[in-house]
């Protein structure tokens, strides 16, 4: 009985031990958009659930010719940077899915305001301009978009 009584006392203290071995854990955060992000659990301090500031942005379109137009970018105060997106094809579909879409597609990426004299369009055609921006996080906090035809040559 000495010998079970013994075994059990050593089983037990073999479980501790191997109780308080530590393990690295990871913690993984998927967002619906599909990205992952994996987090060592003895790296993590704090967790906190924050309000996402809404950003917007007044793209201004001007001097718009046959094949040519500028275009105003006003980055707007707790953007850390944004997407811009020029195509002839309208993008549709939910929210997350026009999101993915200029992440997709997007023609450059900027930290600062901008005011481009775009060439080489198409005449008579329409233009959709989207601008993705987001914040001192970079979480996506806003998506404005305008659109703009060239003038037709046979004018």
């Amino acid at each position: 009985m000495k010998k079970i009584i013994t075994m059990a006392i050593a089983a037990m203290f073999s479980a501790v031990t191997f109780a308080q071995e530590v393990s690295e854990r990871v913690m993984r955060i998927q967002t619906i958009d599909g990205l992952t992000t994996p987090l060592l659990l003895d790296k993590v301090q704090d967790i906190s659930f924050e309000e996402i500031t809404p950003l917007s942005m007044n793209i201004e379109v001007s001097n718009i010719t046959e094949t040519s137009m500028d275009i105003e970018f006003p980055m707007p105060s707790g953007c850390k940077y944004w997407l811009m997106c020029i195509q002839k094809e309208e993008l549709t579909g939910t929210d997350l899915e026009v999101r993915q879409a200029i992440k997709e597609k997007y023609n450059d990426k900027f930290s600062e305001s901008k005011f481009l004299r775009i060439p080489n369009f198409e005449a008579g055609t329409t233009y959709y301009i989207y601008a993705l921006m987001y914040d001192q996080d970079g979480v996506v906090a806003g998506l404005s978009k305008t659109s703009a035809t060239t003038l037709n040559t046979q004018q």
